[in-house]
Formats: structure tokens, sequence, C-alpha cells
């Protein structure tokens, strides 16, 4: 993979600092570090002032499965642009949204289905941001398709059986 227009950059920004830092814990395994990291996002101000990318992360790193699928909708209804790079970027958000309201399914289900198709969906919006020369939504797209397997794994789901008398 070629990232081409690439921006490079002495700092980032803190929304997407926040978020890759938070993703990081967890993949380390410290889920309440990423927790508190992620909720650091909506100290600085309410929902409508931080990129909607960094708000889905911050909603799945929190576990919000349900508004994650519902953040998830609404980043995925048909954007109206003019040129064809804001509708490539349109497409990969789109894409990064399926894809953790995908994962987020498989939290609240335990059907592994969901997982293979996430990781597939986050997959190529990576590529999509990366073609853009979106370093931040690629990078940040990158570290979640590797943190999916980690908490798919680490996830107790219990299945109960139907209960019959013996």
């Amino acid at each position: 993979m070629t990232l081409r227009n690439a921006r490079l950059e002495e700092k980032t920004d803190r929304d997407s600092a926040l978020i890759n830092a938070a993703a990081l814990y967890e993949i380390a395994g410290y889920q309440a570090n990423a927790v508190c990291l992620s909720r650091q996002l909506f100290r600085k101000a309410d929902e409508r002032e931080i990129g909607e990318i960094w708000v889905l992360c911050a909603k799945f790193l929190q576990r919000l499965f349900v508004q994650v699928m519902s953040v998830g909708n609404f980043l995925t209804k048909e954007p109206s642009v003019d040129n064809s790079a804001e509708m490539l970027r349109a497409a990969a958000t789109s894409l990064l949204a399926i894809g953790l309201s995908e994962a987020s399914r498989y939290f609240l289900s335990g059907d592994d289905r969901y997982v293979a198709a996430s990781l597939d969906r986050l997959r190529v919006a990576q590529k999509g941001f990366a073609s853009l020369g979106l370093v931040r939504e690629a990078n940040v797209t990158s570290t979640f398709k590797s943190m999916l397997p980690i908490m798919a794994r680490s996830i107790d789901l219990v299945t109960f059986g139907p209960i019959s008398p013996r």
C-alpha cells in the first residue's frame, strides 16, 4: 500500500491522539484506561464539535455498542458532495462506520460472522483513507482493525442452552 499525498505533520490533533492512545491501551489489555482516555474526548465540547469519526471510535472503545450503531447509521447516509475526493472520503468513512457497527453487533450477539465482515470493511476503509492521504484516519482504522480480533478473543461470551429437567 502506498500513501500518495500523505500529510506529514510535526504534531497530531488532540482527538486522534486520544483515540489512538485509548486503542493502544485496549490492545495492551488495559480496558479501563482505554475507556477513561476515550471519555476525555468529550470533556472539551459536545459531540457536534468533535469529528464524527472520533466520536464513533470513542463510543466503540467505551463499549457503547448501541450508540455505535446509531452513529454508524448517520455516517452511512449518502453525502451531498461536489468532487470525487470528497465522495471517496465519505465512502471510506461509511465503511469505517459499517465495520464498527458490525463489530458492535458481534459483541451484542456473539455471532462470529460479524467479526469477519467487520475486518473486511475496515480493511477497505483503511485503503480508502490511505489513497486520499488521510493519514490520521488511515492510522486509526488500521489500529481498530488490529484491535478487533484481540477484543473478540478476550470477551467471555456465555451461551446458555435450553434448560431441561433431568
